[in-house]
C-alpha cells in the first residue's frame, strides 16, 4: 500500500532555516577540521620528502626535472614547521590552510614521482559492511567487514556473504586524489569480485566470483588498455569448470607459459584445527579451463600465488605437522609445472606469521615486498621489504618495513602480531623498471589505512616514510591497485612432468651436511625412514577428532626405509604427488632427528638437496658421490603394506606377548603399575577442545566415536605417559639431533 498525503506550502522562514541547517552541517567543524590538519601533518616528514625528491632526481635526473625546485621549496617548508606545529597546539584555523598547502606541495612533488608512468589504475571499489573507518574488528581481523577472510586460517570460500557486496572493477585516470574514478566491470548482482590479475601485455584480466551455485570461479574479461574499458567482444567469461560438489576455485595467476594458476578447495581436506574449514590448494589449468592438474599436496593452505622475475611461481604455504598453528606460514617457490617446491622464507622461525599477498621487486633476483601479519587478524598487516639472500629465518632478511626508515624490525612472537600497529597495509604493487631495475625496491603503490580514522585508500609509499594519498572515497573502501601497462614477460621455464609416471626420486648429496644433523659423526645414520602424511578430510581428524593424545594433527604412514651410502648421499624413489617427510636413523633404528615437514615431487621428477635442513643457497661441492653413480633405491617396505601407524595393531600385539604377564591391572607391593591389557571394558575419550580425559565404560569402542574427539584404550593413555615426544604443537624451530631419541623417554631408559 502506498500511503499519499496531501503537499502543503513551506514557509519562507523555514526554508531559509533549512538551508542554513544543511550547509552548516556539510561543511566540517573548526574542531574537525583541526583535527583533520592534525593528522595529515603528521604523516608529512620533510626528511623523508627531502629523501625522496633526492633520490628521484638522482635516479631520473630528465625525467623529474622539478627535483632542484622542490628541494628549494622543502628549505623553506622546514623553517616553518615549528610554526605549524605552535599554531595546531593552539587551536589556531590558520594552520588548516597551511598543512592544506604542505600537503598540497607533498602530493605534487611525491605523485610526480617518473615511475607512475602509466595514465590509469585499475583497483577494486567496494562497499564495505558497516562503518567504512572502522578500526578494530569482533574479537577478529577487519577482513571480514571489506571482503576479505577475518582470519588467516580462513580463504574467501568461507566468507558468509560471497553474494551481498556491492562491488566494481574500476580504473582511476588520472593518478590524483581528485581523479576520476570509471567502471570497467560490475558483476550483474552482489557477487563478491576479488583476486584480479593482469596479464603482462595488459589486454586481459583475471578475478574471482562466484558463479550461479554460489562457489567462487574464475573468470577473465579483454581490457582496452588505451581506454580501460572492456575490449569488443571480450566480456567476462568463466574459465574454471562449475561443479556440483561446492568446489571453489579462486585467486588466479597468468603464467609466462600461457596457463593460470590458481587455489582450489578441490581436495576436499580440512584445516586440523578447525576440520570444518576446507583447505585451499595450489592447481594449474590452461586457457581454456582444461588440463586441470593439482600442484601441492599439502596438509594446509595455499595463498597469493605470483610469479616471480625468473619465472617461478612465489606462494605462501600454511603447515603445522607438529608445529604449532599459529606461527607455520612460509613462502615457498615452485617451478610453473610444480617441480621443484622449495621454501623461500620463513621456514623454523616464529616471526613472522605470514607474508600475504608477495611480489618480486621488479628487476631483483630475490627481494619481494608483502604484508606481515597475524593468525586471527586476518591478512590486514604491515608493509615490509625481504630479501631472503640476506638470509630467511626471522629478520634475518628484512630489508626494512614501511614506515621505519632505519629502524630494526623487532621479531615479536603474538598471535595477532599487527591487531594494533598503524599503518595497516594490503594489497602492494612495487614499482620499478623490470629491466634497469631503476627506482625498484623503494617505491610502492598500496592499499592503505594510515590512522584508525582513516579510509581504505589508495597510497603511494616509499621506504623514505613518505605516505601519500592517491585516491580515497567516502564510504568506500579501495582495494587491489594494479597499474595498466604491459610488464615484462618472466622467462618460461620447461615443463619436466611425465604425466605417464607415477613415481619420483629423491637425491640427498650429504645427509650430514647442514644443520639438521650437525655434530652427528659421519656413518652414524644407517637407514632413512620414509613416511608420508594422511591429511584429513573435511571433518573428519584434527582437533576435533583426535588421532593421539597431544599429537599428531593427522595419522602418519609408514611407507618404509633406504640405506644411507658410506659417504651420506643417498638416491631413491618415492611415490610422485606424495608428500614425504624423512627421519635418519641409527644402527638401531632409532630416530637422529625428526622433519615436521614434508616434500613433494611430481611425475618423473628428480627433486634433490644438499644436506639435512641446509639454507636454499647452499650449493652442492663439485663431486661424484656413491648414490648418483647408481639407480635410484627402492623403499624396503616396513612390516607389509603401507599403512597408518595403529597402536592397536602394530604395539598392542607386543604388549601382549611381553608385558601384560606383569602389567594385569594388578597391584605389585600393594602398588599400582600401568595397566597394558588390551581389553579392559573401558575406555579413555576427549570433548573437542577439553583437555581433562574422562573413562567410559560398558559400551563398545565404535559406540563412541563421532561423540567424542578422542577415543583410546587405557593402554595406550597408560604407556603413553613414559614417551618424550615433540607433542601436537612444538617449539617449530628447527630441533637439535637426538632431541626426541628414543634413549630420552623414560620408557627406553
Amino acid at each position: 500500500m502506498i500511503c499519499r498525503y496531501p503537499q502543503r506550502a513551506v514557509p519562507a522562514a523555514l526554508v531559509v532555516l533549512l538551508v542554513f541547517t544543511a550547509a552548516t552541517a556539510a561543511e566540517p567543524s573548526a574542531e574537525r577540521q583541526l583535527a583533520g590538519a592534525k593528522a595529515r601533518f603528521d604523516r608529512i616528514s620533510i626528511r623523508a620528502l627531502r629523501m625522496a625528491v633526492t633520490d628521484l632526481h638522482k635516479t631520473f635526473p630528465k625525467r623529474y626535472p622539478k627535483g632542484p625546485a622542490y628541494l628549494k621549496k622543502l628549505v623553506a617548508w622546514d623553517s616553518r614547521i615549528g610554526e605549524i606545529r605552535k599554531l595546531l597546539a593552539a587551536g589556531d584555523r590558520k594552520a588548516v590552510a597551511l598543512v592544506d598547502e604542505l600537503a598540497a606541495f607533498q602530493s605534487e612533488a611525491m605523485l610526480g614521482n617518473p615511475l607512475l608512468d602509466f595514465s590509469k589504475l585499475l583497483l577494486i571499489k567496494r562497499k564495505p559492511m558497516g562503518d567504512a573507518r572502522r578500526a578494530r574488528g569482533k574479537g577478529y581481523g577487519l577482513g571480514q567487514f571489506i571482503g576479505l577472510p577475518r582470519q588467516s586460517s580462513w580463504q574467501l570460500d568461507n566468507l558468509s556473504n560471497l553474494t551481498n557486496w556491492d562491488n566494481s572493477l574500476e580504473a582511476l585516470s588520472p593518478l590524483r586524489p581528485d581523479g576520476r574514478l570509471r567502471v570497467v566491470y560490475r558483476p550483474g548482482g552482489r557477487e563478491l569480485l576479488s583476486d584480479i590479475d593482469l596479464h603482462y601485455d595488459a589486454d586481459k584480466l583475471l578475478f574471482s566470483l562466484p558463479d550461479k551455485n554460489r562457489t567462487l570461479q574464475v573468470f577473465e574479461i579483454g581490457i582496452d588498455p588505451s581506454t580501460g574499458s572492456i575490449a569488443e567482444g571480450k566480456g567476462p567469461r568463466q574459465i574454471s569448470p562449475s561443479n556440483k560438489f561446492g568446489v571453489h576455485n579462486f585467486d588466479p595467476c597468468y603464467l609466462p607459459n600461457g596457463k593460470i594458476v590458481f587455489v582450489s578447495t578441490a581436495p576436499l581436506q580440512a584445516v586440523p584445527c578447525n576440520s570444518s574449514v576446507n583447505v585451499a590448494m595450489a592447481y594449474v589449468m590452461d586457457p581454456r579451463g582444461k588440463g586441470i592438474r593439482q600442484l601441492c599436496f599439502d596438509q594446509d593452505h595455499n595463498y597469493s600465488p605470483t610469479v616471480t622475475n625468473d619465472g617461478r611461481i612465489l606462494y605462501l604455504r600454511w603447515e603445522y605437522t607438529d608445529l604449532p598453528h599459529v606461527w607455520g606460514r612460509y613462502l615457498f617457490t615452485m617451478n610453473p609445472d610444480g617441480t621443484s617446491q622449495r621454501e623461500y622464507y620463513g621456514s623454523g622461525s616464529y616471526w613472522p606469521n605470514g607474508i600475504f599477498y608477495a611480489r618480486p621487486i621488479p628487476g631483483h633476483p630475490t627481494k619481494v615486498v608483502g604484508i606481515v601479519t597475524g593468525h586471527h587478524v586476518g591478512r590486514v598487516g604491515e608493509l615490509t621489504i625481504f630479501d631472503p639472500a640476506l638470509g630467511n629465518k626471522s629478520t634475518q632478511g628484512v630489508i626494512q618495513r614501511i614506515p621505519g626508515y632505519g629502524k630494526k624490525v623487532e621479531p615479536l612472537i603474538q598471535d595477532r602480531l599487527t591487531e594494533n600497529s598503524w599503518p595497516k597495509f594490503l594489497h602492494p604493487f612495487p614499482l620499478g623498471d623490470g629491466d634497469t631495475g631503476d627506482g625498484a625496491g623503494k617505491y610502492f603503490i598500496v592499499s592503505a589505512k594510515p590512522t584508525p580514522r582513516d579510509l581504505w585508500g589508495i597510497y603511494l609509499v616509499d621506504i623514505f616514510d613518505n605516505i601519500t594519498l592517491i585516491k580515497e572515497l567516502e564510504d568506500h573502501v579501495l582495494l587491489e591497485p594494479v597499474p595498466l601497462k604491459k610488464r615484462k614477460r618472466p622467462p618460461v621455464i620447461p615443463d619436466k612432468v611425465d604425466p605417464s609416471r607415477k613415481d619420483a626420486a629423491i637425491y640427498i648429496e650429504n645427509v650430514y651436511r647442514g644443520p639438521g644433523l650437525a655434530g652427528v659423526p659421519k656413518g652414524s645414520v644407517k637407514k632413512l625412514r620414509l613416511f608420508t602424511y594422511h591429511f584429513a578430510y573435511r571433518r573428519s581428524a584434527g582437533i576435533n577428532y583426535m588421532v593421539g593424545i597431544d599429537g599428531p594433527w593427522e595419522p602418519k604412514r609408514v611407507l618404509g626405509t633406504v640405506d644411507v651410502e658410506s659417504d651420506g648421499s643417498v638416491l631413491f624413489s618415492i611415490p610422485a604427488n606424495t608428500p614425504i617427510s624423512i627421519q635418519p636413523l641409527d644402527e638401531k633404528g632409532m630416530a637422529v632427528q625428526l622433519m615436521r615437514s614434508w616434500m613433494t615431487a611430481m611425475p618423473g621428477e628428480v627433486l634433490s638437496c644438499v644436506g639435512c635442513h641446509e639454507n636454499n643457497s647452499t650449493g652442492a661441492p663439485n663431486s661424484r658421490t656413491i648414490a648418483a653413480r647408481g639407480a635410484p633405491r627402492k623403499i624396503v617396505p616396513w612390516k607389509g603394506p603401507v599403512r597408518g601407524f595403529s597402536f592397536s595393531r602394530d604395539v598392542q600385539p607386543v604388549l601382549d606377548k611381553y608385558c601384560v604377564a606383569c602389567h594385569d591391572g594388578k597391584l605389585r607391593k600393594n602398588k599400582p603399575i600401568p595397566d597394558l591389557r588390551r581389553d579392559q571394558g573401558r575406555f579413555i575419550v576427549f570433548r573437542n577442545r577439553d583437555p581433562r580425559p574422562k573413562v567410559i565404560k560398558g559400551v563398545e569402542k565404535r559406540q563412541l566415536f563421532g561423540r567424542y574427539a578422542g577415543v583410546f584404550d587405557p593402554s595406550f593413555v597408560e604407556l603413553r605417559a613414559y614417551l618424550r615426544v615433540p607433542g601436537l604443537e612444538s617449539d617449530l624451530r628447527m630441533l637439535n639431533p637426538y632431541e626426541f631419541h628414543p634413549s630420552t623417554s623414560e620408557l627406553v631408559q
